[in-house]
């Protein structure tokens, strides 16, 4: 026996129906969320309440907004040099150093200049072939770069040495320095002391009564009879050579090429001769040559190093 199959009221299916489709929409929408939130592995716990985290930023724990971490240091600022409008030196100003002794210089004028703006330099200048009037040429050069104190180990005298203070690429100030030894070279400043006569005999002379200055250097030499800043007599460049067994003695000609003031009985080819005592400034005779005055020549000059 069949029985008739129970037919639902329409209204209630579609009852049914709609509540099935509200169920599945539900579930469809948090599955969304939850994958938007840990998409790549991470989830942004401030998206939780709204606030969206900055890249880079701190985040404060307690709440969960970001924390400005201050300015980005910057390189540190180059000490800032004092302007300065006096003019600058090195003192002392071309000075003459013997073979084992040492200078300090000073930068004057560069009391306004921060000290951390600008150092001490030195290099030679010029390189010698050993000769009567530079006696070698092998350098060992120090100076210290904030106190300016000057010293050199294996140097070798007729050597001129450039001192400089130095700011970056700026060289505030320069000097030279002429390093001898006193018994072995002709190069230096001279002061006559006394004249040799042509009887052999010496006549000492006072100060200011003979040659004031007579220099040898830069394969130059100089006469001055009375010397006042820059004004020279007479100069030229000299030429000498050293006797085979005694380096402290030989021929010298000097050719003089222009001047102010040419004594006209010049008697300029001669010898000479430099003392041995170790340790004193030295002496250096021109035997056979006359330099001047033109009154009354005599035969030769004794020189005292100065």
């Amino acid at each position: 026996m069949h029985r008739a199959p129970v037919l639902m009221p329409l209204p209630i299916v579609l009852s049914i129906l709609a509540a099935a489709c509200t169920q599945t929409q539900r579930g469809s929408g948090a599955s969304q969320d939850t994958d938007s939130s840990v998409e790549g592995g991470q989830y942004d716990a401030g998206s939780q309440s709204g606030d969206a985290a900055l890249p880079g930023a701190d985040i404060d724990d307690a709440g969960g907004t970001p924390r400005d971490a201050g300015p980005t240091p910057g390189p540190m600022a180059e000490p800032a040099c004092a302007p300065t409008d006096s003019p600058l030196s090195i003192d002392p100003f071309e000075p003459t150093m013997g073979l084992h002794s040492s200078q300090t210089f000073t930068l004057v004028g560069g009391e306004g200049l921060d000290e951390a703006c600008w150092h001490w330099a030195v290099s030679p200048t010029s390189v010698f072939q050993p000769n009567p009037f530079t006696g070698g040429s092998d350098t060992d050069v120090e100076i210290d770069p904030v106190s300016g104190h000057l010293s050199y180990g294996a140097l070798r005298a007729g050597t001129w040495l450039e001192v400089r203070a130095v700011s970056g690429q700026t060289v505030l100030a320069t000097t030279r320095v002429y390093v001898f030894d006193a018994s072995r070279v002709l190069n230096g400043f001279w002061v006559e002391q006394a004249r040799l006569e042509c009887d052999g005999s010496r006549t000492e002379l006072l100060r200011g009564d003979g040659i004031g200055e007579l220099w040898f250097g830069n394969g130059e030499f100089t006469v001055t009879f009375s010397p006042f800043e820059t004004y020279r007599d007479y100069w030229g460049t000299p030429q000498a050579l050293v006797d085979r067994l005694d380096d402290h003695r030989g021929t010298l000609v000097l050719a003089v090429e222009d001047g102010n003031q040419i004594p006209p009985n010049l008697d300029i080819d001669g010898r000479y001769e430099l003392s041995r005592v170790p340790g004193e400034p030295g002496e250096l005779l021109l035997r056979d040559m006359w330099l001047g005055p033109e009154y009354d020549p005599g035969c030769g000059h004794y020189f005292a190093r100065f």
